[in-house]
């Protein structure tokens, strides 16, 4: 099974790098985070592809060790800033490192 798991992983890694670098979208390739209650976010990710009919694909990243977890398709009406962070609200980032760097400021560490 850990084989297979890699075998997916190397895939989607694959299918990520190649959408990248083609896709003219402005979201394929950003980073982000899905905030809970009291502005405290639940989940990080980043966006893999676009797809038809205004879809994208997301890779989710666990939070403890940030590596891929799940696949989901979201439609871009699902992903909207809103003022104070409500529960479901998403912010974006320029890539990994800026999503990184935002992390360290609000846990107040030295980037």
């Amino acid at each position: 099974m850990e084989n297979k798991k890699t075998e997916i992983s190397g895939e989607i890694e694959k299918i990520g790098s190649v959408v990248q670098s083609t896709s003219t979208d402005p979201l394929v390739g950003r980073c982000f985070v899905i905030f809970g209650n009291e502005g405290i976010w639940n989940y990080q990710g980043h966006i893999v592809g676009a797809l038809d009919g205004g879809h994208y694909l997301i890779q989710f990243f666990e939070a403890a060790f940030g590596m891929p977890s799940t696949l989901a398709i979201f439609h871009i009406t699902e992903m909207k800033w809103q003022m104070g962070r409500p529960k479901g609200s998403w912010e974006f980032f320029e890539d990994d490192q800026h999503l990184r760097d935002w992390i360290d400021r609000r846990h107040g560490h030295a980037s």
